[in-house]
């Protein structure tokens, strides 16, 4: 079979769950015989006219695009109009003439213009879309405004406020996109530049940062066209491909008309067997991976641990976005940092349990699996879409402290625990790519 994958790009510049996902999934067709290429907006070109330049990477065609469409990642956008700005029809007709796909699997619209869908669907390529983030609903990919909340769902009027405050403008989207920061990304400066912007994010919060704006009409006009046009997109693609159920009820409801078919994603090197813990614990050692933001749920889980502090004795490893004293004030939380994908096993299997406290809604959640998969018992929200492969005695709602606070407490006095993966989940990649193949067929 050839199988065209669009996706945000090759890692180390491009990185996340989405592009580990689509490149364990690539080298395991590859591996399985079919010929396979990807997609993907390269950086930025000055002229209106959209190129691309091919190359092999790990027996994969790769078909950089250069545009001037702009790629927000989970910023947004001041401009909506320099979403989808070049001529490039013609480059995609040349893209498609030159690989043949039968089956187009998109992982991302990003800085993808929507005249490349329309001429799929003229030559009767099927198209399939793996629901990573929300992106074709909401402009920032995580239904967290400017203001660090929860948003209901989007509208013209909302979408413009929040894209105004937090988006990126032209410019600095397209030095993001550049061949000089691709270079300069991981210099010591553009770093230091980095952790001081979320360190900022995570000790003030959005709201402190977020200015007041009154978008003009003719501005929530731009974003009315932006919202229809990720519509006409989607509207396009044959089957969407829910990784989990709360990802599939979220685009159920968005694009009705569209057929939604769920199947729970995994990446390479994850190998689960299920087993049982006899619980001899008297400490409760307790992690965590992710920002010390409100949306991440990391205040859920503070509130939900003081709580547990006269009914078991615990301590919170801490891993991610750096966390600081005065946010803690506790000698029993411990900041770990960040660690490697490479040490991910050592990292979980030293923790009694994993709770993934999530308030905004997660598509999926890959800390679940790998957790489970190092022997580590996860908790989580209700709002992680992993969720679905845990047994129901650990998900509780994502709104309350007290629920969760007795979630651990009621892990913690059993007797026996059972790690196990609901409805019998494969993990690795082989039978993973065998599913995806029926979707495709």
């Amino acid at each position: 079979m050839r199988i065209l994958h669009v996706s945000l790009g090759w890692p180390p510049f491009r990185s996340g769950g989405l592009v580990r996902y689509c490149c364990d999934l690539m080298e395991e067709q590859v591996r399985q015989g079919h010929d396979v290429g990807m997609l993907f907006p390269a950086g930025n070109s000055l002229k209106r006219q959209a190129y691309y330049k091919k190359k092999i990477v790990n027996k994969i065609i790769s078909y950089g695009l250069f545009s001037r469409n702009i790629v927000p990642l989970v910023f947004g956008v001041k401009n909506p109009e320099s979403l989808d700005c070049s001529e490039d029809e013609q480059a995609y007709a040349q893209l498609l003439d030159d690989f043949k796909p039968e089956v187009i699997h998109v992982h991302s619209i990003q800085g993808i213009g929507e005249s490349f869908f329309f001429e799929a669907k003229l030559r009767n390529i099927k198209l399939i879309f793996t629901t990573h983030d929300y992106y074709p609903i909401c402009n920032r990919c995580n239904f967290i405004n400017s203001f660090g909340s929860v948003c209901s769902g989007p509208s013209p009027e909302k979408c413009a406020t929040c894209n105004l405050i937090s988006g990126l403008s032209d410019s600095k989207a397209r030095l993001m996109q550049s061949a000089a920061y691709i270079r300069l990304k991981d210099s010591k400066i553009v770093q230091h530049v980095r952790k001081n912007a979320k360190r900022a994010l995570s000790s003030q919060g959005f709201s402190a940062l977020a200015p007041s704006v009154n978008p003009s009409n003719a501005q929530i006009v731009g974003f009315e066209r932006m919202i229809t046009h990720s519509a006409r997109i989607i509207n396009q693609i044959d089957i969407i491909h829910a990784n989990s159920k709360l990802a599939s009820n979220y685009y159920s409801k968005y694009f009705r008309e569209s057929s939604v078919s769920i199947l729970p994603i995994t990446h390479a090197n994850l190998d689960f067997k299920s087993i049982s813990i006899i619980n001899k614990r008297k400490k409760l050692k307790i992690g965590y991976v992710g920002g010390a933001n409100e949306y991440k749920g990391y205040k859920v889980l503070l509130d939900a641990l003081q709580m547990l502090d006269n009914r078991l004795d615990w301590s919170l490893d801490f891993y991610g976005t750096p966390l600081y004293v005065e946010d803690a004030n506790d000698e029993r939380i411990h900041c770990k940092g960040f660690f490697e994908s490479k040490d991910s096993e050592k990292v979980f299997s030293e923790m009694d349990l994993l709770v993934v406290p999530s308030v905004w809604p997660e598509t999926f959640s890959f800390v679940v699996i790998e957790a489970l998969c190092a022997g580590t018992p996860v908790i989580c929200s209700d709002n992680v879409g992993a969720g679905c492969l845990l047994p129901s005695e650990y998900i509780y709602r994502h709104e309350s402290a007290e629920a969760l606070s007795n979630a651990i407490f009621d892990f913690h006095t059993r007797q026996e625990i059972s790690i196990k993966m609901e409805n019998n989940y494969r993990t690795d990649m082989y039978s993973h790519t065998k599913l995806i193949e029926e979707l495709y067929t």
